[in-house]
């Protein structure tokens, strides 16, 4: 097909998990941040924190991250489902 990029299979990897919290936990050393700053700034881990957990709030800010996410300027960022089979 024009202008489609042909499809390799990729190795297998292994699986990469960020933790964005560990309860209220607030700690920051060589090696870990937690609560991840990533939760404040990109949609991809805010909105599905709103969505599964509203009424939790932020260790650091104690906002709720259903607030968060209805005040966050940048929903228009692209988020994509992912299908993933566990079978």
């Amino acid at each position: 097909m024009v202008g489609c990029a042909a499809l390799t299979a990729l190795p297998p990897r292994t699986l990469d998990l960020d933790l964005l919290l560990y309860g209220k936990l607030v700690r920051q050393d060589n090696h870990v941040q937690i609560p991840r700053p990533e939760i404040t700034k990109y949609a991809f881990t805010l909105k599905p924190l709103s969505e599964i957990a509203p009424e939790l709030h932020h260790p650091v800010t104690g906002i709720s991250f259903g607030d968060m996410w209805s005040r966050f300027a940048a929903k228009d960022q692209g988020i994509w489902p992912a299908a993933i089979d566990l079978a």
